[in-house]
């Protein structure tokens, strides 16, 4: 397909008649158009049902004790009353607040229940994807392309304690979709809200929407030959305040503030957002990543390409489809996620905003064409995070079942371990109750058991100062954990992201007061210290 064809809207020389066909189909002047109530009901049915398939095949699947532990953790203080980012290490707020409403509402804490949480917000995602494919198509009852695009957002929709993230990709998408259809104070002031309501989930939804928001009000003053009036901009500003309003309430609360902006402040001391892989370029990899390879390419291809595309069109007088324009500008600033950590999970989030652009240029191609690269899509998304799924590690690694907490899951054998591992700490050093410190990989071991950290920090990945460090050896030693568990392994096998180099004073302030435990089974790596 050539890009003019995935753009919908090449340059040629138009008739008035053509123009006006243009103009109700794709202009942003035209009256938008309404999906029929049937429609949406039957995107609704369709979705819930994809969406209620992936969970209830990987539902009871898989445990992830570092990054889903570190989501399962805020959940639970939450739900106890805590603070997140003031009274413990945390992401942004949004998240939490949403999962631990709907736990409170079913009075549910266990990991089962939590995942239930997020597979809602995930299936909001989805249904916004496919009404988006929906609203750009040709037809309005293409059941084919909505199956075909369901099942392939579906599948980037994993880890599952990160759907949230894929989710606001698409809705921010949906905000600036109706902002270039209605170039009106109230079309920035639903944007500007989209943008705000993002951040309070994760600041750096914010800032991608607010990079998008350039490129949509420079798209606008080329498509309308006029800059947007201060009126429109102060709608827009006005949203971004108004969706942001729930986080802005929080700093009433005392502390939070403080610790919000010391984390903001760490981002910039490390002068990153993440901790960096090599990108699997095609030309780097082994014969069996290169697909892997080729997507980190399209997610920055495409969307260019795209762009071009969109400004030839509007150069020549044509137009592209809102969805189409819009799916385009928010996937250019998302491609960051991908590239600041070089992984399919990171690459989950990138690769969503322009697996909906590419729905929506399919949705207005010829049929043919159309079903062939949507179900080419489709296999190359699940062939491609396939296999990052629990519930596909479970198919070729014969799992096992293990209590974790009040529910029963299948994990593989090496997870299996670690939680009969720590049970037996529990039970032999920390029971009743009794604190111990797990770091600096573990935070899904507190959990586990519903009990809180000793420390605010749950996931000592970042290297921190000595005040900080003496801050933490104090709650340290007012909590007097029963055991504590060391992984000094080092991240990414860069040495100097050891715990005993990143937190050297917490380190040795443990072998000072801690002696170390030989001969319990502790994995290779692993340092089992107990009081002295």
């Amino acid at each position: 397909m050539s890009n003019n064809e995935l753009a919908k809207g090449a340059s040629r020389p138009l008739t008035s008649h053509a123009r006006d066909t243009l103009a109700r189909s794709f202009g942003a002047s035209a009256k938008p158009e309404r999906l029929a109530t049937r429609t949406v009901t039957q995107l609704i049915a369709l979705t819930l049902l994809i969406a209620l398939s992936l969970f209830l095949w990987e539902g009871h699947v898989g445990l992830n004790l570092p990054d889903g532990g570190f989501f399962w953790y805020g959940a639970q203080r939450v739900l106890s009353g805590e603070v997140p980012i003031r009274d413990f290490q945390a992401y942004d707020p949004g998240r939490y607040y949403w999962s631990a409403a709907l736990l409170a509402a079913t009075r549910g804490t266990s990991i089962v229940a939590l995942r239930a949480t997020a597979a809602i917000f995930g299936w909001i995602g989805v249904f916004a994807g496919v009404w988006l494919v929906a609203r750009g198509g040709a037809t309005k009852t293409d059941r084919i392309l909505w199956v075909l695009a369901a099942v392939s957002i579906c599948a980037w929709m994993n880890p599952w304690f990160k759907v949230f993230d894929n989710a606001f990709a698409i809705l921010l998408i949906c905000g600036f979709a109706y902002l270039l259809r209605r170039p009106s104070p109230r079309g920035f002031f639903v944007a500007g809200f989209c943008v705000g309501f993002a951040a309070v989930f994760g600041r750096n939804h914010g800032v991608y929407g607010l990079a998008a928001s350039i490129g949509a009000v420079a798209y606008l003053a080329l498509q309308l030959r006029r800059l947007a009036t201060l009126k429109e901009l102060g709608a827009g500003a006005l949203g971004v305040v108004t969706g942001f309003s729930p986080l802005l309430a929080m700093f009433l609360i005392p502390g939070f503030g403080s610790a919000f902006w010391d984390s903001i402040q760490l981002i910039f001391h490390e002068g990153a957002t993440n901790f960096p892989l090599p990108v699997p370029f095609p030309w780097r990899v082994p014969f069996e990543q290169m697909p892997l390879g080729v997507l980190f390419l399209w997610i920055i291809a495409f969307p260019m390409a795209g762009l071009v595309c969109a400004a030839i069109n509007l150069r020549s007088s044509a137009s592209t489809h809102p969805e189409f324009v819009a799916a385009l500008l928010v996937s250019v600033p998302y491609a960051h996620y991908a590239y600041s950590r070089a992984d399919v999970d990171h690459m989950a989030v990138s690769i969503t905003p322009v697996l909906v652009g590419c729905f929506v240029a399919l949705a207005r191609s010829s049929a043919p064409l159309r079903y062939t690269l949507a179900a080419v899509l489709a296999a190359i998304s699940v062939f491609v995070v396939g296999p990052t799924h629990p519930g596909w590690a479970c198919h070729q690694t014969e799992c096992t079942v293990t209590t974790v907490g009040t529910d029963k899951l299948r994990v593989v054998p090496g997870t299996a371990k670690d939680v009969a591992l720590l049970n037996k700490l529990v039970h032999d050093f920390a029971p009743n109750g009794k604190p111990f410190y797990v770091t600096p990989y573990w935070p899904g071991a507190y959990a586990l058991f519903d009990q809180k950290s000793p420390t605010w920090a749950i996931y000592a990945l970042w290297p921190r100062t000595e005040g900080f460090q003496q801050r933490e050896n104090e709650k340290i030693a007012a909590a007097k954990p029963g055991f504590v568990l060391i992984n000094d392994l080092p991240l990414d096998g860069r040495e100097g992201q050891r715990f005993s180099q990143t937190n050297s004073l917490t380190y040795g302030y443990i072998k000072t007061h801690y002696r170390l435990l030989t001969g319990y089974g502790v994995p290779d790596g692993y340092e089992l210290y107990v009081p002295r």
